[in-house]
């Protein structure tokens, strides 16, 4: 079972799944035990910001003959994705993370985006290479490939991808049954009135309180408090 319970119903933090291939026997969802999901755990603890499920495409591990792990067949990873998709269509995600190509041109080609297979630049610039459609999925090297040929390069790669996944979240529509939900619209300042001379002006309150550009007060009256004073 993915990591995912009632609490994540009142965090109202952005939600991530970080998706894997297939789960290890006897592991969870990219167990932190593990060299991968220890990658994979890095990345979470630098994204406070958003709330992360750790899951794998195929719940159940694929096993040979022998009783060691395989890579999954087209069926299983089919019967995987009906699972996640059920999931998903529940959770009011933002952005699914595949790990490797293998999994990203899966779900990629479930979910009706093109091209299946996404570009994964050498220098981990996944930033770089979104493109300018807005798509709930992000492609990025399975945390192994790093390991076994890059590892000098690993804190590069941990850092691109908390950096993209974070300029995602900052651009992305919550994904609500299938469905994109677009983000609030920026708050527009509220009109506010100088109590020295009544000029009025926009005042963003995230920047802080203006002078008035027309006498240099410092006090300002808001559309409520107006309305009480009779001005």
């Amino acid at each position: 079972m993915t990591n995912f319970n009632a609490a994540y119903n009142t965090d109202t933090r952005p939600l991530v799944y970080i998706v894997g291939l297939s789960v290890k026997p006897d592991c969870e969802h990219l167990d932190p035990e593990t060299k991968t999901g220890h990658v994979v755990q890095q990345i979470i603890n630098r994204l406070p910001s958003a709330k992360i499920i750790r899951t794998n495409l195929v719940r159940t591990p694929p096993l040979n003959k022998d009783g060691k792990l395989r890579y999954p067949s087209e069926s299983e990873m089919a019967l995987g994705w009906d699972e996640l998709k059920s999931e998903l269509h529940q959770t009011g995600y933002q952005l699914l993370v595949a790990l490797g190509y293998q999994v990203s041109s899966f779900l990629r080609s479930q979910m009706g985006i093109r091209p299946t297979r996404s570009q994964l630049p050498p220098d981990f610039s996944y930033r770089d290479h979104v493109p300018s459609s807005l798509s709930p999925i992000l492609t990025v090297h399975h945390p192994s490939f790093v390991l076994i040929y890059r590892r000098k390069h690993l804190e590069n790669y941990i850092n691109n991808v908390v950096g993209s996944i974070s300029y995602l979240l900052s651009r992305s529509p919550v994904m609500v049954g299938g469905a994109a939900r677009p983000p609030e619209p920026p708050r527009v300042p509220e009109p506010m009135r100088c109590q020295t001379c009544h000029g009025e002006r926009r005042v963003d309150f995230g920047w802080g309180m203006k002078d008035c550009p027309v006498c240099g007060g410092t006090g300002w009256v808001g559309q409520t408090e107006r309305r009480e004073v009779g001005g």
